[in-house]
């Protein structure tokens, strides 16, 4: 269960990591 747990958060994580480089991008390209 911790594993799984785990995974979830690192995904979720990358997930907004992914977010904030992609409106970074946007705001550079501007």
């Amino acid at each position: 269960m911790k594993k799984v747990n785990v995974i979830l958060k690192a995904r979720t994580l990358r997930m907004l990591l992914d977010q904030v480089c992609k409106t970074k991008d946007d705001d550079i390209s501007r």
